[in-house]
């Protein structure tokens, strides 16, 4: 892929996951600094988490789960930037396939039917990792960033500034839109410390397996309020 081509990928992926992430605190953007990805920072509320990562869930008062029978599972994205250079492209790329798989797996074992094409009674459901800088305090959303700009800091290969304290995390979950209408209909994520990933970026199998417990929450967590 040419260099201005992965840099618009990149900046179009982060811009489309920004809205995704924050904490309880933090203030709801204006139209301006909206991408649309969600209405509002705070349609995302904390949700109990047994594993002990901080939870996030949406969920529109406007749909019923009994609406939705089909889904459409579109392209996982993990927003990376090749010239970061700390997790290789071969990795991201199966992490990618892996996901969108698992997902569609867990739609078929939870009564759904996967399909292609929108209509009534379908959702579409893109899944996202990105890379994360959050007050370690309050976890209150500093900044989105590549999954390969927080990985390479985590291991040391891009230098961590002089006086940040920002705890670097892992925004692992999706959303669901309407097909018809193109209304969000619920959203879920986990925030999980990059630290977990350290010694899992090096190896597709590694790598996949760091991201299982993860994204099964994240999409269980969704699961449960329908």
């Amino acid at each position: 892929m040419p260099k201005k081509c992965a840099v618009l990928v990149l900046a179009t992926s982060i811009l489309l996951a920004s809205c995704a992430f924050m904490s309880s605190t933090s203030k709801a953007p204006s139209d301006d600094e909206s991408p649309g990805f969600l209405e509002s920072y705070n349609l995302l509320k904390p949700y109990p988490s047994e594993s002990g990562v901080k939870a996030w869930r949406y969920i529109n008062p406007k749909f019923a789960s009994h609406q939705y029978k089909s889904v459409i599972v579109r392209p996982a994205v993990i927003v990376s930037n090749p010239d970061e250079n700390s997790i290789s492209p071969e990795v991201i790329a199966n992490g990618q396939k892996y996901l969108q798989d698992y997902t569609k797996a867990f739609i078929k074992q939870n009564g759904y039917t996967v399909v292609n094409n929108s209509g009534s009674s379908v959702s579409a459901l893109d899944i996202i990792v990105a890379g994360a800088e959050v007050d370690p305090v309050t976890w209150k959303l500093r900044k989105l960033t590549s999954v390969t700009s927080v990985m390479g800091r985590i291991t040391g290969r891009i230098p961590i500034e002089s006086g940040d304290d920002s705890l670097l995390v892992l925004e692992i979950g999706g959303r669901a839109i309407d097909t018809q209408s193109g209304l969000l209909v619920g959203a879920s994520f986990v925030s999980v410390p990059a630290v977990k990933f350290k010694d899992k970026a090096d190896s597709v199998a590694e790598f996949e397996s760091a991201l299982t417990p993860w994204i099964s929450q994240a999409l269980k967590n969704f699961h449960e309020s329908n």
